[in-house]
């Protein structure tokens, strides 16, 4: 807090201080004043009427400070409310969407989250009668930038919100670019000059400055300036950190650069972290292995894992793989190293998958964005410690605890541990680490008692974006071929999908081809169909089963279904074309008839006279009646009345190369 009422008086923190007068000044207030200050949970505060004029003067009247730490306190409040709804609680509205099929989950994500965030809006104004537009348009912006430029704007939009129903703003698919711009008193030109000398590192003054600046002006027609001015240009280019960097250094812009203070989530699933760690132990020939684990960032449970040689993408993959299967549901966030996995394929498909389901993937070089995961890699190794053949942290630890002597190392170089150890001793650690105590409880124990109220599930095919192969595939005569050395896999498309995807290529993924493929649209990565195997039928009569003859029968009928579809289609269109023009068959079939030669040279002598000259008979030139016609406006084909009538029943004529929809699915 920067600020306390105490006894009728008001007391502000020396952090609050330091923004009007330098440490040193505060320091001689707390010697002369003493009886002005007060100590609150180990912050020193002091007496607003004791501060000395010439400060009060710039720090403003009791009420202006007042005012200004409650508007500071409650923006805070509204933009954690509204990063809530736009992170957190959005996953509640996706039901609402996901009913519209044609809306991909990118735009599922996209407006459950407007309709989110508006919803909380409508919250804050109704429930605790919030009339501060000016601070929920700035925390709106910030989670969507130039939806709405001004307070009228977005004061129409909650209006119409609750008027009309969130769903009319969330739906809505207008979209407003940033076009904003500063209005400046100078031009281009000028600032570039004036920046240019800001940020030269020979540190000019400001009457140095505005000397050379004014030169320039001079040689090039523009208005000369003056220093105050120069003043005011400096102070406003040295806010621009590549300039201040330029003029003081790296060093002394970091000084200036913003920090951030990690809280841990409050629910399991919000923040995921992955990271791996060398596994200490010897395998033969001194090797390692390395252990990629993935903890969750509220109750620090190791929710999946793999080991590996090295440190690359698939261990990477199958840790992360490993921690969505075990759970069946993606983080809100995903915070892992900035690491070369991350700039791979898979990595990309994986991150579009996390964007598209309202995720999101944090790739960081800074180690406090991982804090939860570097800081308990020590728990782990802490475990390890107890089997035999543990060789401590090496020269990275501070501690001689986690230091092996060179006796034990010498002794460990001869029994090296088997890959089958490893795995088991790892398997044993995650175990015990999940079930030990750290705060009080377990992770176990802490990752059941706090569940994620609205967790991002998974479903089959989010889940399949996740298989360790992936591919294009083309898919011809209905089916997907594979080869896989002398092995061929076939999986056949139900005859509903045949005219919509035969002849166009899919992306594939697979964990087993004996399992079966699941497809995905190129186009948006939406999920088609899971494919099952293609069964074989014998082709000998001698050795067909029922089942050959029912697989043998299904076929045909797929085949009949795929004609009747195609006619039915072709049908449709003719039927919607004529009810526009009547006459469109007579318009469409000159198009595409083909030429009659002889009527030709009868209708145009010249041509006559050049077929004749290169010595072509007319008179004995075969006639042709070649001709293809558009369909006509045909009616919908009625079925045939039934054959028997039975009282109170209806008894239909059924085509045995007909199959039931179920049939198309296999």
């Amino acid at each position: 807090m920067n600020i306390i009422q105490q006894d009728g008086n008001l007391y502000l923190s020396t952090k609050y201080l330091k923004t009007f007068s330098t440490p040193n000044t505060i320091k001689k207030w707390r010697t002369r004043y003493s009886e002005a200050w007060i100590m609150v949970d180990e912050t020193a505060y002091m007496n607003y009427n004791s501060i000395p004029k010439g400060t009060k003067k710039h720090i403003g009247s009791v009420d202006r400070v007042i005012s200004l730490e409650n508007k500071k306190a409650t923006q805070s409040k509204v933009k954690e409310l509204l990063h809530d709804a736009y992170w957190y609680k959005f996953s509640f509205y996706k039901s609402i969407y996901e009913c519209e099929t044609s809306f991909t989950t990118e735009q599922v994500t996209k407006f459950s989250r407007l309709h989110s965030v508006f919803q909380t809006i409508l919250d804050l104004k109704e429930k605790e009668s919030f009339r501060q537009l000016e601070l929920l348009l700035e925390a709106f912006n910030d989670l969507f930038p130039g939806k709405y430029k001004t307070k009228q704007a977005f004061s129409q939009a909650i209006l119409k919100a609750k008027v009309e129903g969130v769903m009319s703003i969330a739906l809505d698919k207008r979209t407003f670019g940033n076009n904003n711009r500063e209005n400046r008193a100078t031009t281009p030109q000028v600032d570039y000059v004036i920046a240019a000398l800001v940020a030269y590192n020979g540190k000019l003054t400001n009457a140095e400055m505005l000397e050379k600046a004014n030169a320039y002006f001079l040689e090039n027609g523009l208005k000369q300036l003056g220093l105050s001015w120069m003043k005011k240009q400096r102070r406003e280019w040295l806010k621009n950190i590549e300039i201040y960097k330029s003029r003081y250094g790296q060093i002394e812009a970091t000084k200036k650069m913003p920090f951030a203070s990690m809280k841990h989530a409050s629910y399991v699933h919000g923040q995921w972290q992955c990271d791996g760690v060398k596994i200490p132990f010897w395998k033969d020939g001194f090797k390692s292995s390395i252990l990629v684990y993935v903890i969750d960032n509220c109750s620090k449970k190791i929710i999946g894992y793999a080991i590996g040689d090295t440190e690359n993408g698939e261990v990477i993959k199958s840790a992360i793989r490993n921690a969505v299967y075990s759970t069946g549901v993606l983080p809100n966030e995903l915070v892992m190293d900035n690491h070369s996995f991350t700039r791979t394929i898979s990595a990309a498909n994986f991150e579009g998958l996390l964007n598209k389901v309202g995720a999101k993937l944090t790739k960081t070089s800074n180690p406090q964005h991982k804090s939860i995961v570097e800081r308990y890699s020590r728990n782990l190794h802490s475990l390890y410690k107890f089997y035999p053949g543990f060789l401590g942290l090496g020269i990275r630890s501070k501690s001689l605890d986690f230091l092996v002597s060179a006796e034990q190392t010498g002794k460990y170089a001869k029994n090296f541990k088997s890959e089958a150890e490893i795995i088991a001793i790892t398997a044993s650690v995650v175990m015990d680490y999940n079930n030990k105590a750290q705060r009080g409880k377990t992770p176990n124990q802490i990752f059941e008692e706090n569940p994620h109220p609205n967790p991002i599930v998974l479903n089959q095919f989010n889940r399949a974006e996740l298989l360790p192969n992936q591919q294009e595939k083309k898919i011809s005569r209905g089916q997907i071929t594979i080869y896989r050395g002398i092995e061929k896999f076939e999986y056949q498309l139900p005859a509903a999908l045949y005219q919509k995807w035969n002849d166009e290529t899919v992306i594939i993924s697979y964990d087993d081809l004996e399992d079966g493929i699941y497809l995905f649209d190129k186009s948006n990565g939406e999920g088609i169909k899971f494919l099952q195997l293609k069964g074989k039928i014998n082709n000998a009569i001698a050795l067909q089963t029922d089942a050959d003859i029912l697989a043998l029968n299904k076929t045909k009928g797929k085949r009949n279904g795929i004609e009747t579809a195609a006619k039915k289609q072709l049908q449709n269109l003719s039927i919607a074309a004529h009810g526009i023009d009547p006459e469109a068959q007579y318009k469409v079939n000159p198009l595409i008839t083909p030429k009659d030669i002889i009527k030709e040279l009868a209708e145009n002598a010249n041509l006559k006279s050049c077929v004749e000259a290169a010595g072509v008979i007319i008179s004995e030139l075969p006639t042709t009646n070649e001709t293809f016609d558009m369909p006509a406006a045909l009616k919908p084909i009625k079925k045939d009345s039934n054959p028997f009538t039975v009282t109170n029943n209806k008894i239909e004529v059924i085509d045995p190369t007909k199959l039931l929809d179920d049939d198309f699915d296999n």
